[in-house]
């Protein structure tokens, strides 16, 4: 109260203490709170106007806005919160500020960065507060650790909108993303630039950390856009590459061919074969056999034969002139015809009749032939052995001809056999002689 002063009502509180209405007495300012000045009207509050982010400290009936003291380094409160319901009376009123946390009565609080835990400078927290920084939600990306994030979004060609779709750049196992280059576009789909294009045929994307599409593999295709995944060839087909874009791109496997009308392949019947992506079925060529689903024809035996398309083993079998197993040349005085599919593919070779030679490699019985010494019927009947020539008959053999006569009044020496001409000579008991 002013000196002189006539009423009660020109009493008014000391710096430091404002009055209080319910008994009208004057009470000192509380800690967060301070009034310069004297007279009836509220204290000031720390934290807002000049002493924005600043507490009170210890003393009560503050008289100086020193008694509000700054906030630790990165703390404080917004200064429309501070008032009768919040009194920044303590260090702990001290919140940290967007995109800090962990806060100390020392230190006050760290930049989100600044956490222990991996990725830390991609975390981010909104508002004062003590809240911990964290991560973006699936499908956002980061922009910045006191904003909040925001969700992908990009479109394809037909305006369609792809979003909340991100693989992390820094461990695709995250979902999202460090910026808003880490957003994808749905499966079947691939990003160029800021849009998203179908897979091409022959491609496909079905896996989100995998940000291109992929080719479809060995024995695949696809002939679809926007493809998940690729279809399976059909049973024993298989392509000559990868990123197959049709079915036609599917060839039959060895040993198969093609039935055009239903796009199956059809396994090689036995006594045929089909080379690696031929498509078609071609006969074994003679001398060869294949089973069924056969890649190539195999050959029969040294000195073997078969006829074009045989379907087995079995149907090789000797060549004229050869015989037993393995097949083997014909010694002299046999022969052989060869052998039969199935039922004798190894004969035997066969010996000529009684006193009748032949080439090695015969291969009939008319290659047999008279041993010197003996004669024939003229090959009237080829299965007779051969004769001894008797006593003034040769032959010099290697022919089917009788024995020759050595002449009148002649005989020979040897009596039986004689070989050559040479052996004729004239009968002396006869009385006659060789002329001179």
């Amino acid at each position: 109260m002013d000196a002189g002063s006539d009423h009660v009502d020109l009493c008014v509180c000391f710096a430091g203490s404002f009055q209080n209405t319910d008994d009208n007495t004057c009470q000192l300012c509380a800690r967060g709170r301070y009034k310069t000045t004297k007279g009836m009207q509220a204290c000031d509050f720390c934290g807002v106007g000049a002493t924005l982010n600043h507490y009170g400290q210890d003393e009560i009936g503050a008289t100086t806005q020193d008694h509000c003291v700054l906030c630790p380094d990165n703390s404080g409160q917004v200064e429309a919160l501070v008032g009768s319901t919040y009194v920044m009376d303590d260090v702990t009123k001290c919140l940290c500020f967007p995109g800090h946390d962990s806060f100390t009565p020392i230190d006050g609080c760290d930049t989100c960065a600044e956490d222990e835990q991996l990725y830390a400078a991609y975390t981010f927290k909104l508002g004062t507060n003590n809240n911990e920084c964290q991560f973006c939600q699936d499908g956002d990306y980061f922009t910045a650790s006191n904003q909040a994030c925001v969700t992908c979004e990009l479109l394809d060609e037909d305006n369609e909108r792809h979003t909340a779709l991100a693989v992390n750049s820094l461990d695709t196992a995250l979902r999202w993303g460090v910026d808003e280059g880490d957003c994808v576009c749905r499966l079947g789909f691939h990003r160029v630039g800021d849009a998203c294009f179908e897979c091409s045929t022959g491609t496909f994307r079905n896996v989100t950390e995998t940000l291109v599409c992929t080719d479809c593999g060995y024995n695949e295709y696809q002939d679809q856009t926007a493809s998940l995944n690729c279809t399976f060839c059909p049973p024993n087909s298989h392509t000559n590459g990868t990123g197959k874009s049709m079915e036609q791109d599917c060839l039959c496997d060895a040993g198969y061919e093609l039935d055009d009308q239903q796009h199956i392949c059809n396994a090689c019947p036995a006594g045929k074969f089909s080379p690696h992506g031929s498509n078609v079925c071609e006969e074994c060529p003679e001398n060869t056999f294949s089973l069924s689903t056969a890649a190539s024809c195999t050959s029969c035996g040294v000195n073997e034969r078969s006829l074009p398309n045989s379907p087995s083993q079995a149907h090789c079998n000797c060549l004229p002139g050869f015989g037993n197993q393995p097949c083997s040349p014909c010694a002299n005085a046999s022969y052989s015809p060869g052998g039969v599919p199935e039922t004798d593919q190894y004969p035997a070779c066969t010996p000529c009749p009684n006193f009748k030679t032949s080439p090695t490699q015969s291969d009939a019985i008319t290659d047999c032939y008279c041993l010197p010494g003996y004669g024939g019927d003229n090959g009237l009947v080829h299965a007779q052995p051969c004769t001894l020539c008797i006593n003034g008959k040769y032959s010099t053999g290697y022919s089917l001809s009788p024995c020759r006569l050595c002449g009148f009044g002649a005989i020979s020496d040897p009596e039986e056999g004689a070989t050559s001409f040479d052996a004729c000579q004239c009968n002396a008991e006869l009385g006659l002689k060789e002329e001179s």
